[in-house]
């Protein structure tokens, strides 16, 4: 899932040099994805909070694929962009039910879980850079259409274990809600620090999007090194220190500990 935001901005150069864009143009195409999947996915959480809509994680994956994959068969900017919109619009549809999901299954040991449904999100940053580039070099630009196969993968597999997860998970949320109505305190939502927050979140975005949509292009026309290193610079300035967070806090000994960590496997293979 995050792979594809993290390998756009690696085919920027090949689709520079292919479609002769300036940089203006290029990085619209990331402006385009992170712009549709940033708007609409308020909206997928409104509806996962309202509505049982855990279903909607496995045609993400497939819209995500497809929009991505067809990023190196378009001929034309607007091709291109309907692409990019699409893949964006799958991005935003299975995070919100996604993040749900891992902790219906995670109960008690939220804190891990999101911990390592985060650290599946930075290893597609990581990864897809330099592994889309790899791709692109050895079979051409128009073989990322491969991506479409390997979400189509992911979602089958997803698709399978699916309902074991979801009775889990809405399990879970069946004993919360139940706790709460029991609380004579009740809960509300704390939006003015939710808005610090988000402005805080809103600033870091513009720096780290304008350098990974950038850095690549630096790479290459500053520096004068290859798309390959510039691919490689990318996935460096994804890689965060995930192991850290990732595995910082083990998880406590239950008996059903092997499922729930494997269930957090498939989600961290949808990311």
């Amino acid at each position: 899932m995050t792979l594809t935001r993290g390998a756009l901005a690696a085919l920027l150069p090949l689709l520079i040099a292919q479609h002769h864009f300036n940089y203006a143009i290029a990085a619209t195409l990331v402006f385009a994805m992170n712009l549709v999947s940033s708007i609409i996915q308020p909206l997928f959480g409104f509806l996962s909070d309202r509505f049982h809509t855990g279903w909607i994680i496995i045609p993400a994956l497939l819209i995500t694929g497809l929009g991505f994959g067809t990023v190196g068969w378009d001929n034309q900017y607007f091709l291109l962009i309907t692409s990019c919109l699409v893949c964006g619009g799958g991005i935003a549809a299975y995070h919100p039910d996604a993040a749900k999901l891992v902790n219906g299954l995670a109960d008690v040991n939220q804190g891990h879980a999101m911990s390592v449904f985060s650290f599946g999100g930075n290893l597609g940053f990581t990864c897809g850079p330099i592994t889309v580039t790899l791709v692109a070099n050895a079979l051409g630009i128009s073989r990322v259409g491969l991506f479409i196969l390997v979400g189509g993968g992911v979602a089958l597999l997803l698709a399978h274990y699916f309902p074991a997860m979801r009775r889990q998970s809405a399990q879970h949320w069946q004993q919360k809600r139940q706790r709460e109505s029991d609380s004579p305190v009740p809960v509300k939502d704390d939006w003015r620090h939710f808005a610090i927050l988000a402005c805080v979140l809103f600033g870091r975005s513009i720096i780290f999007y304008g350098l990974n949509t950038f850095l690549a292009l630096y790479w290459m026309h500053i520096l004068k090194q290859s798309n390959t290193s510039g691919s490689l610079a990318l996935s460096v300035l994804f890689d965060r220190d995930d192991h850290r967070r990732s595995l910082g806090r083990p998880p406590r000994r239950r008996q059903n500990d092997s499922v729930r960590l494997y269930h957090h496997a498939l989600l961290v293979a949808g990311l």
